[in-house]
């Protein structure tokens, strides 16, 4: 299985730093799927310190334009680095078909429904 993941105006939330971080993870996401078996444990612990700075940056940004969902938006995050560490710990090769799919429901679900809301609150002040 390889979901190709491509970037869309339509997963902008706004920002030039946040949406450049989301590019980067997509780029990942692709690189993770090519790469070779013994590459693969490397690329995932980069894909995870990067979710890890990604949604530090995230949550300080939502604090700063004053956005009222920010505390859910934190516990989502913990969920979803909740499942990364899950996947990571033990991670074989075999896996990246599982981190893909992971990836490809975290941008769907995440990055279009949840981030999205913050970026309409933008527009809105």
């Amino acid at each position: 299985m390889n979901i190709q993941f491509t970037w869309s105006d339509e997963y902008s939330v706004g920002n030039e730093v946040l949406d450049s971080q989301h590019k980067h993870l997509f780029d990942l996401g692709n690189r993770i799927q090519q790469a070779k078996p013994s590459e693969a444990k490397a690329y995932v612990m980069s894909l995870y310190k990067y979710i890890r700075l990604h949604f530090t940056e995230e949550e300080h940004h939502m604090e700063k334009i004053g956005f009222p969902g920010v505390d859910g938006h934190r516990m989502m995050h913990e969920q979803l680095i909740t499942r990364l560490n899950d996947l990571s710990d033990g991670f074989t090769p075999d896996m990246i078909d599982e981190l893909a799919r992971f990836l490809h429901d975290w941008i769907l679900n995440h990055l279009l429904k949840e981030d999205h809301q913050y970026f309409v609150y933008v527009r809105s002040l």
